[in-house]
């Protein structure tokens, strides 16, 4: 999805039932900005789909299942350290 600010791509890519990826990319200079891992282990069961933003699109958040936990997750514009 584009943001709603027209600076960045954030994308929801799945590896694996148990590993998915959340990531965003400049729009001006095409590099990525934020990445994160949802997921991993060899206990997880992960279904991913939707990111939502506020309406500048500066803030951002995914809710998704975790082999039967519904979990959250919110970041903003950068990866986190």
């Amino acid at each position: 999805m584009i943001t709603y600010n027209s600076k960045s791509v954030v994308t929801v890519t799945k590896a694996s039932d148990r590993e998915y990826y959340v990531k965003q990319y400049s729009l001006e200079s095409y590099a990525l900005t934020f990445e994160e891992k949802i997921g991993g282990s060899d206990i997880s069961y992960i279904k991913a789909k939707d990111v939502e933003q506020n309406s500048n699109g500066t803030k951002f958040m995914i809710v998704y299942y975790d082999d039967g936990l519904f979990k959250f997750r919110n970041f903003g514009v950068t990866t986190r350290t």
